[in-house]
């Protein structure tokens, strides 16, 4: 399990690129690599293109999360009609734990395009 400090390490260095360099503006894009969903699948950048994307790391133990993912869900589900996606990072030990608790609250946010 991950420890409190490396947590917030980890989200500091997060944010470092947007406080270091300035807010991006509408229609900077951000290469990804292919990504390996929960469910298996590939993700590829390409599937994005055009689409504004929120990146969230996340964790099944989480207190703020937990708070904070029906929020995610409820932005997800107004928007996505209109293109949003969530990249939904979780920093969980077992992909199992993640797949668990996500399915168990019937988020829909996780499963991209």
């Amino acid at each position: 399990m991950i420890g409190r400090r490396d947590f917030l390490m980890l989200a500091a260095g997060a944010a470092l690129p947007v406080a270091a360099f300035g807010a991006w503006d509408k229609g900077d894009a951000v290469a990804l690599p292919p990504l390996t969903l929960l469910d298996g699948r590939l993700l590829d950048s390409a599937t994005l293109r055009g689409k504004v994307v929120v990146l969230e790391f996340w964790a099944s133990w989480c207190p703020f999360c937990t708070r904070g993912n029906p929020r995610i869900e409820a932005l997800y589900r107004a928007h996505r009609s209109r293109g949003l996606e969530v990249l939904a990072i979780s920093i969980d030990k077992t992909q199992k734990a993640a797949a668990d608790y996500l399915k168990s609250r019937g988020y829909t946010f996780w499963q991209p395009c």
